[in-house]
């Protein structure tokens, strides 16, 4: 695992894609790796990109995570956990103390994985998708926090 850099676009599209049913642009995913600069991720095995992490920095010490996705063959190894533990690390050795994210309401798996991580579900947005679904927005306090 390593920082991504914009030479590896083509592979977190790749992960994109292959993992969600409605995946960012590649434009707005070249858009995210410019705003978050140091904390984005990349999981490499073999010769590709498998997995990534994606934060954007806010004001006050506070992070956005945009995004973060495993190539559904490879999930179920940790890769993701490593990937969100390490970008909790850099924001946390960097001031951060609150890292916060959306997700689906039907996004079981994706609810199941942040809470285990020690992410809490604070209120519901109501139609916060295109699509019309609403999301949950979830945060976790980095300071004090270890992993």
């Amino acid at each position: 695992m390593r920082e991504a850099g914009f030479g590896d676009l083509g592979g977190i599209y790749e992960v994109e894609v292959r993992s969600f049913e409605r995946p960012y642009t590649r434009e707005m995913l070249a858009l995210l790796l410019s705003l978050a600069g140091r904390y984005a991720l990349v999981a490499e095995c073999g010769s590709g990109i498998v997995g990534y992490a994606v934060a954007v920095p806010y004001v006050d010490m506070v992070a956005h995570l945009a995004s973060i996705a495993v190539l559904p063959e490879c999930r179920g190894r940790g890769i993701g956990s490593k990937l969100l533990e390490m970008l909790e690390d850099r924001l946390r050795e960097a001031g951060f103390y609150i890292i916060f994210l959306e997700t689906w309401v039907s996004n079981r798996a994706a609810r199941v994985f942040y809470e285990k991580r020690g992410y809490r579900p604070l209120l519901v947005l109501p139609r916060y998708y295109e699509w019309g679904e609403d999301a949950i927005l979830y945060a976790k306090l980095l300071v004090g926090s270890v992993g």
